[in-house]
């Protein structure tokens, strides 16, 4: 989707325009593609914002003339629109791209001009293919809707929600050849006023639709289908299932087999281990209400007590059910990676869980992926992808587990795979607001700003905090402004408030730091009531618990040029460094609060030697986003003490890496530029980078 400023700046640069232009190019560009009023072959308005173009297109194998991957939309090969299958005859075919060309040559040129300056500015390691696209449709795709539940028993409503999750998921896993849209991007056509099924296939690029009741009474279950071609509005084929609760798993399988034999595919079905039996039908309910908890799970206390219960209960009521150990293990997992409880203790649960789901079903995909998740967030990278590539020989279909994938590829510098994957979890789930976020992070890490703000589109209607979050930290990291993030905080976190806990601290800490407010800054952090909190957790240094108050109030410190106060904060960051467990996954970070804490009680020595020992203890090959954070850090401690040389390598460094950081974090942050703003080997990479800044023009 282009919005319409988008494309009144790239057509019309430096001119002032009425929209109403637009609206008569646009409406000129549908009646040369011979495109009706009522048809959407080409064009979509998307109201009140701007246009989709939804033509199937194809990617020719000869470059183009000039870089495309960062045009947005664009690839690093020509991409045209495929003709009208009417259009049979070479003359008329070779007319109607003459129009097209004609119509489209200021857009088209104006994008492309746009992607040759961006693409000049970029470094040789960043010069391959980035662009994500969308994935071309070369097997059945299959949207299957929300089941209707037809349930005499209110209590039961909760049984039509969790059987579509599981049938979802097993069509999936047997069968390769068919693409199934994942349950949580189903769900959402649930609200709101039920829409055609023309219209859900156009938006999720479907072939194929499923319709489907349930109706459980007591343990009796009947299930009712419906498969529908997309395209002619047809009813392929349906049946009904009258079955008991027990059979319920082979009811699944049964089904899987019999839908993939209605659509025109080159099936390869995964041979799974046989299923274990339901024996205890309250365990299967207590189970699928766990699943469906899980799938809104983001870490809170409170909920993940309730999921521990759900998943025990099915435990306890049949101990061989070796999913539950896998799910319970994947909400434990998000616990630690969450650092809500980073303790051994807590990991041994998660591996005891692991070790009963493997020894029941050792090539179950969703046991594979538990593994791989525990694996990466314990920073074994060669041990979780191997546990990867096992799930998806197996036939994984979690789009969320894949986020894990993208990571692991992300640490070991493989770009390609990273934007693969993310488009296969971005097809697989384009309705699931996790998905979405951790997709635009990852680009954003890739250094590929552009494509991180087209993934973050997927949540600008539906989840508008996430999306104005996201941008905020594209633009202050790649161009430096902080006007979006002080718009963001103004709506969504503001501490004129009479309760103010500093769960926000960190963007207040980065917003008034780069707008140079160093005495705003202390006066917020005198606010803050707590010694510690989850400022950095994640993504960037994985499971690490929670970051001393001081240490941010010892940097504010310094950029008051206020030695007394930083080496009082500079002692307190010691002490919570002294009173922490080291374990494998959180060494490289006390080593870095410790390189802080001596620079800020003025023991440089000292402060280099934790510098060195955080750097050494993260392999930037196994391991490059923990290791590219790790070092903007000591670059920090390094810049302060005065080892200029040292820090500027480590600049450098970062600034042509990818995963790499925003130019602007090397350019504009006073944690940076104070130091060494006098220092001309600086001053020479600041220049590059600024150039950089000035020809993307991230907006």
């Amino acid at each position: 989707m282009l919005d319409k400023s988008t494309l009144m700046a790239a057509i019309w640069p430096k001119v002032v325009v009425e929209e109403n232009n637009l609206n008569q190019h646009i409406s000129a560009l549908r009646r040369v593609l011979g495109e009706r009023p009522e048809e959407h072959r080409f064009l979509v308005t998307v109201p009140g914002r701007g246009y989709r173009f939804v033509a199937p297109v194809r990617a020719i194998v000869e470059e183009s003339p000039m870089p495309l991957a960062d045009v947005p939309g664009g690839a690093a090969a020509v991409v045209r629109a495929a003709a009208p299958a009417s259009v049979g005859a070479t003359r008329a075919r070779k007319a109607l791209w003459l129009w097209i060309a004609a119509a489209g040559v200021i857009l088209l040129g104006s994008l492309l001009w746009y992607g040759y300056h961006v693409s000049r500015s970029r470094s040789a390691a960043a010069a391959k293919p980035t662009s994500i696209l969308v994935a071309p449709i070369h097997k059945p795709r299959l949207a299957i809707l929300p089941f209707q539940n037809l349930s005499p028993e209110p209590d039961n409503a909760f049984f039509a929600d969790g059987l579509h999750e599981e049938i979802v998921s097993t069509i999936a896993e047997h069968d390769p050849g068919i693409e199934v849209i994942s349950r949580s991007t189903m769900m959402t056509y649930r609200s709101g006023p039920p829409k055609p099924l023309a219209t859900v296939a156009r938006e999720l690029r479907a072939s194929h639709l499923i319709e489907g009741s349930v109706r459980r009474d007591g343990s009796r279950i009947r299930l009712t289908l419906k498969l529908i071609d997309a395209r002619t509005d047809g009813h392929i084929w349906s049946a009904s299932y009258d079955r008991t609760l027990a059979d319920t798993l082979t009811l699944e399988s049964q089904v899987a087999e019999q839908i993939a034999a209605q659509l025109p595919a080159q099936i390869t079905r995964v041979e799974h281990e046989p299923f274990v039996p339901i024996r205890d039908t309250e365990a299967f309910d207590l189970y699928l209400k766990g699943v469906l908890a899980l799938r809104t799970f983001e870490g809170d206390p409170d909920a993940f007590k309730h999921l521990e219960e759900l998943f025990a209960g099915a435990i306890a009521r049949q101990p061989d059910f070796a999913r539950a150990y896998a799910q319970r293990a994947i909400a434990r997992t998000t616990m630690f990676i969450s650092s809500q409880d980073t303790s051994e203790a807590f990991v041994s649960r998660i591996r005891s869980d692991l070790n009963a789901a493997r020894r029941l079903a050792p090539q179950d995909p969703l046991v594979l992926g538990a593994t791989g998740y525990l694996l990466t967030c314990e920073n074994d990278t060669s041990g979780a992808l191997e546990a990867f590539a096992a799930a998806e020989k197996a036939g994984i279909t979690q789009a969320e587990l894949l986020i894990a994938k993208v990571h692991l590829l992300l640490r070991r510098s493989r770009i390609a795979e990273v934007n693969a994957t993310i488009q296969r979890m971005l097809a697989l789930d384009p309705g699931d607001p996790m998905v979405a976020h951790m997709a635009a992070y990852h680009l954003y890490r890739a250094q590929q700003p552009v494509d991180a703000l087209r993934a973050a589109e997927y949540l600008r209607s539906a989840y508008p905090e996430w999306y104005d979050a996201m941008r905020s930290y594209f633009l202050i990291d790649f161009s430096g402004r902080t006007e979006a993030l002080h718009a963001y905080l103004e709506r969504y976190a503001p501490i004129s408030g009479p309760v103010w806990n500093g769960l926000s601290m960190i963007e207040y800490f980065t917003l008034l730091r780069y707008e140079h407010r160093y005495a705003d800054l202390r006066a917020l952090l005198n606010r803050v009531p707590i010694a510690s909190g989850l400022y950095f957790t994640g993504t960037d240094y994985g499971p690490v618990g929670p970051t001393p108050t001081a240490l941010l109030r010892g940097w504010n410190d310094l950029l008051l040029a206020d030695r007394t106060t930083a080496a009082r904060d500079g002692h307190g960051v010691l002490q919570f460094v002294q009173a922490q467990a080291r374990s494998n996954w959180n060494h490289v970070y006390l080593d870095t609060l410790a390189a802080a804490a001596y620079l800020f009680t003025g023991d440089c020595e000292r402060a280099r030697a934790a510098g060195e020992s955080a750097l050494n203890g993260v392999s930037r090959d196994d391991n490059a986003v923990i290791w590219n954070t790790t070092a903007m850090d000591i670059a920090h401690v390094r810049a302060w003490c005065a080892d200029t040389e040292g820090a500027i390598n480590l600049l450098r460094q970062l600034s042509g890496g990818r995963p790499g950081v925003g130019p602007a974090t090397i350019t504009r942050d006073p944690l940076l530029t104070v130091p060494l703003g006098s220092v001309p080997s600086y001053q020479v990479l600041s220049g590059q980078l600024e150039r950089t800044i000035r020809e993307t023009k991230l907006e």
